[in-house]
């Protein structure tokens, strides 16, 4: 938190660095949800199907190149660097992980051909809510980046949720045996 707060100084590479991670953090982050509400269509015949999101998989893409490129300025600049580098490399680093669960969630349901049977309505709310919250929260992370001010606080483990989830696609787990 306090290394995000005093994240490099007030010019330079550092400026840049922060903004590239700005816009890296909030397009993977919507990429990462549009993926999750693609599967969520796909998953079964009563939701309305939707392309895949590949205009969101290219502008993360291109957010993240852009975080390259920036990051090696911000290592060639010279003079003392406020934040120490495994910090400022972790941050650049989540954007990677932020755009691989999107291609594993794409990837997973891009061959799905949906299925007429079981009632998957609960189940898409709770992943997309929980989609959301987390896109929201990777947004407001970037946002901080560029101001910064103090960054979000980590999102809570909701239990109520995970138990709502599982409920809800308990049928469809459970073999034919029981």
């Amino acid at each position: 938190s306090l290394a995000v707060g005093t994240l490099f100084c007030a010019g330079g590479a550092g400026t840049a660095l922060r903004q590239a991670l700005a816009d890296a953090y909030t397009d993977s982050a919507n990429y990462l949800a549009t993926a999750v509400d693609f599967g969520m269509r796909r998953c079964d015949f009563s939701a309305m199907s939707r392309a895949a999101p590949t205009d969101d998989a290219a502008r993360a893409a291109a957010a993240a190149r852009r975080l390259d490129d920036t990051f090696r300025s911000y290592l060639a600049e010279r003079g003392a660097k406020p934040v120490a580098l495994a910090e400022v490399t972790s941050l650049v680093t989540g954007v990677g992980g932020l755009r691989l669960a999107g291609d594993a969630v794409l990837d997973l349901w891009q061959r799905e051909e949906g299925s007429d049977t079981g009632d998957r309505a609960a189940a898409r709310e709770e992943l997309l809510k929980t989609s959301e919250l987390v896109k929201v929260w990777y947004n407001d992370l970037g946002r901080s980046l560029v101001s910064g001010r103090e960054p979000p606080e980590p999102l809570a483990h909701d239990k109520v949720a995970d138990g709502r989830l599982v409920d809800a696609v308990r049928q469809d787990l459970r073999g034919e045996d029981g």
